[in-house]
């Protein structure tokens, strides 16, 4: 090898962040636990911005994420870092997968995965989903936006149904949306903080605006069936609790909150023969609010409780608000790398 290409190599790790990142994975004072989250996984070939509208990870990032974590750090389940936080303090520097929702990718995609690099995640279930009793929201509101002519939409119809239900409003400071993808994202990020039951009445008043003269093409979203969960879980795969109908809590009663959180812990329970000892609050976005939750949760017999909020968790933070973040959607492990190293070094 050259002199140049060797320089040029280790001015390439320089950037990536690799030496930073080894440095401060051996240095960086009290043991922190990251927790990552995820959602849906999909193939390559179908994640196009007109086509995947409901969010979610592409296989080949989803991959390249893992490669970078089980080489660079320890990988253990939120789980077992509560363990240890509870028993003293956590053993070294840790970071956690989890998965939300339970989609059918979780076992096709994501496990094979877990399997190959002897990772232990979590995965957070609604109940009432992978029982077949609801449709989420959002896979509803995606099938709208890729069946419509993104060109033709209202924006500002869109924005006065917002506001009549008290949801931010989206196109009024001269936001332009060039995909479905973005439009999707901006408008139901917006809905996403609506009651449960304002949000579907709002949804089937948008669905004219934006379909027009578009025809609906209904999509599938499929979850994991019972009997796909009980062979991860033997497989070693944390199963938590995500309400049953994935409940907006912040605009929840209390009594309400504890029966969906209380039964979806439960029959997870029955169904896998485990103790659930993890909570996700669905969406996620309220830490403030969720506080009023933390007894509940205690009561009930869980060990911790995870949000949406990005950050680093250590042996003091609070068990039922946890933070959680994301690695870059990136294939390229020297960016990936980088991400990482900003995340913990904030």
């Amino acid at each position: 090898m050259t002199t140049g290409l060797k320089n040029l190599i280790k001015k390439l790790l320089v950037y990536s962040g690799h030496y930073k990142l080894r440095s401060y994975l051996r240095s960086s004072g009290k043991n922190w636990l990251l927790v990552l989250m995820y959602h849906n996984l999909l193939r390559d070939a179908d994640y196009t911005p007109d086509q995947w509208l409901a969010g979610g990870e592409p296989e080949s990032v989803f991959k390249a994420h893992l490669k970078v974590l089980t080489d660079f750090c320890r990988v253990t389940s939120v789980e077992q870092a509560m363990v240890e936080i509870r028993s003293g303090g956590l053993k070294e520097n840790t970071i956690a997968v989890t998965l939300d929702d339970g989609y059918l990718s979780a076992y096709e995609i994501a496990f094979p995965l877990f399997r190959k690099h002897s990772v232990s995640a979590t995965v957070y279930l609604p109940t009432d989903w992978i029982n077949g009793k609801m449709t989420m929201w959002w896979e509803t509101f995606g099938d709208i936006v890729r069946s419509s002519d993104i060109g033709e939409i209202d924006r500002g119809k869109i924005d006065l149904i917002l506001k009549k239900y008290d949801a931010d409003p989206v196109f009024e400071t001269g936001v332009v949306c060039k995909t479905k993808m973005e439009f999707n994202e901006r408008v139901a990020f917006s809905l996403m903080k609506l009651s449960d039951s304002a949000r579907w009445t709002a949804i089937e008043e948008l669905k004219p605006v934006i379909l027009g003269d578009s025809e609906l093409i209904i999509t599938r979203a499929v979850p994991c069936s019972w009997e796909q969960i009980r062979e991860m879980s033997d497989a070693g795969i944390k199963f938590g609790a995500h309400t049953c109908s994935h409940l907006n809590l912040s605009h929840t009663s209390l009594d309400q909150a504890e029966r969906e959180i209380a039964a979806s812990k439960e029959e997870i329970e029955q169904r896998l023969g485990v103790t659930v000892t993890g909570f996700a609050y669905p969406y996620g976005y309220d830490p403030h609010g969720y506080v009023r939750f933390g007894s509940i949760l205690d009561r009930l017999g869980f060990d911790y409780a995870v949000t949406s909020w990005w950050g680093l968790n250590f042996d003091q933070t609070d068990r039922f608000i946890l933070h959680r973040d994301a690695l870059p959607m990136e294939t390229s492990l020297p960016l990936i790398k980088r991400g990482l190293y900003q995340i913990i070094s904030q």
